[in-house]
């Protein structure tokens, strides 16, 4: 399949997203060029490296191929449609620090420390603790807990598991001097101010306990694709009008960043600061 990408006439730059670890990496790099910019974005051990994608006009960009170490195949984006590949799905990636990258942390909680940074800002220096308590045939944590210092001066904590029953929604609190909100999934449980507006009772009434999904904590099945769909819109428009995406890999990098320095403290003992 990437053979065919890569004899393709009209490709004029590409990116090969490829984890470093993925038994097919040194395969793609491999692949001839044919004379054109190819850019290949892996994850090497420790801190993410600057992205190279930065380079390319989007608007010259005519394939994107995205390979998980999930799958033996890939997607590939092909002017503005996204067209999946046949893919087999290969398991032996599960709880492995070489394929998996982490476990409660990297895998089910990144999404919210995306969210939490992207509330609060970005982090100067992070303490944590990770272990495996409840499984017995993975590498990676199921529990984690992390001690985090904002740029700001704002202090937080993030915690991390796969190994509570029966598997509990996902909550970001935010608690300030003037103020409170509480969101589990996506509905607002607490919202008060010292200072009320007139749009806060609004606020409360159409985004309260009981305006959101279950969530996938005990059901994956239950996990809404919306979030998914929104991204691949806002990428391909952002593909076929020439603009940046509205997130950037850069901004992407954030979270990794973050979590890779909660693993390092936990490994070391010692807390670790980020640029």
């Amino acid at each position: 399949m990437a053979r065919n990408v890569l004899g393709d006439a009209g490709l004029q730059d590409g990116v090969f997203a490829v984890p470093q670890n993925c038994p097919l990496f040194d395969t793609f790099r491999r692949l001839p060029s044919h004379g054109r910019s190819l850019f290949f974005r892996d994850q090497p051990g420790g801190r993410c490296p600057p992205s190279p994608c930065t380079s390319i006009k989007w608007k010259h960009l005519a394939y994107c191929l995205l390979l998980n170490s999930r799958f033996r195949t890939g997607d590939c984006l092909t002017c503005g449609q996204l067209h999946p590949t046949s893919s087999r799905p290969c398991w032996a990636y599960r709880g492995t620090w070489a394929l998996d990258g982490g476990g409660a942390f990297m895998n089910q909680a990144i999404h919210n420390v995306d969210l939490l940074c992207w509330l609060m800002g970005d982090v100067a220096e992070i303490a944590g603790f990770t272990s495996t308590l409840a499984h017995e045939r993975i590498e990676v944590e199921d529990v984690g807990v992390a001690c985090l210092k904002f740029a700001n001066g704002a202090i937080g904590v993030m915690e991390a598991t796969t190994a509570a029953w029966p598997g509990l929604l996902k909550k970001t609190e935010i608690h300030g001097s003037k103020g409170t909100v509480v969101v589990e999934q996506d509905s607002i449980l607490r919202w008060e101010f010292a200072d009320e507006k007139a749009e806060d009772a609004e606020i409360r009434s159409r985004l309260g306990a009981n305006s959101a999904s279950s969530g996938g904590a005990s059901d994956p099945k239950a996990i809404s694709f919306v979030g998914h769909q929104m991204q691949l819109e806002d990428f391909v428009a952002a593909i076929s009008t020439g603009r940046q995406p509205r997130v950037d890999g850069a901004e992407g990098r954030k979270s990794v960043e973050i979590i890779l320095a909660i693993y390092e403290a936990a490994k070391t003992g010692k807390s670790q600061k980020l640029a």
